[in-house]
């Protein structure tokens, strides 16, 4: 497989993206190519913990429950007021 073209690291460098289930670990790729181009990572998914070289803030929750992941998202997003998602 080809490398992803990097982006520019002024587009992301310094955003703060979240991150909606990790994906398999086919898909790890993804969470890696942000950290390279310097995005703070939320991860909202199952279980956290074996992304957390790569995650800046992890929400352990089932993301097939939408109340569940929306009751989660917005109580941490409550308790870090100063993080914005862009």
């Amino acid at each position: 497989m080809a490398p992803l073209p990097m982006t520019p690291a002024s587009t992301l460098n310094g955003k703060t993206i979240l991150f909606v289930n990790a994906g398999s670990t086919k898909k790890r790729f993804t969470l890696e190519h942000a950290r390279k181009c310097g995005v703070n990572i939320v991860l909202l998914h199952r279980q956290c913990q074996p992304y957390a070289r790569l995650i800046d803030h992890g929400i352990d929750v089932d993301t097939y429950n939408l109340d569940e992941s929306v009751e989660k998202l917005q109580a941490f997003l409550s308790a870090h007021p100063d993080l914005a998602l862009d």
